[in-house]
């Protein structure tokens, strides 16, 4: 597997080696993709997926088009998302806001990156605080 994992550089010709620590650990990930437990987990991740979807829409937070497990919550100004996202972490929710130019203009937007092992409360509760600051900000 380490093998397969080498990165060229072709301005310079030379070779840099992934790791083998690295290597190993997408060795043991792919394994477990393939097993009952990855299967588990990849259904809970969708379920948490679609709880927090659902949850946002409810607030009528615009999520865009994603279906990955990668949550956009569209928020409009640069400055809006910045606020947002200072204001989750003082929640303890670390939500970075993504800004022009990764984004074009006037469609800033925090990133929520969803995991199996959120629990519903942790879902729950970053609507929650991301409810209230959006209320507070207007």
């Amino acid at each position: 597997m380490a093998e397969i994992l080498v990165v060229y550089y072709s301005k310079s010709g030379n070779t840099l080696k992934m790791a083998e620590l690295v290597a190993e650990g997408a060795r043991k990930a792919l394994e477990l993709v393939r097993t009952g437990t990855g299967q588990r987990l990849r259904k809970k991740l969708f379920e948490n997926v679609e709880r927090l979807r659902k949850a946002l829409a409810g607030l009528a937070l615009e999520t865009g088009e994603s279906v990955s497990q990668i949550v956009p919550v569209i928020v409009g100004t640069s400055r809006r998302a910045l606020r947002l996202s200072e204001t989750l972490l003082e929640h303890g929710l670390y939500v970075p806001a993504v800004r022009p130019p990764t984004v074009e203009e006037g469609r800033a937007r925090l990133r929520i990156s969803v995991t199996a092992l959120h629990r519903r409360e942790h879902l729950d509760r970053l609507a929650s605080a991301l409810a209230e600051s959006a209320q507070r900000q207007g």
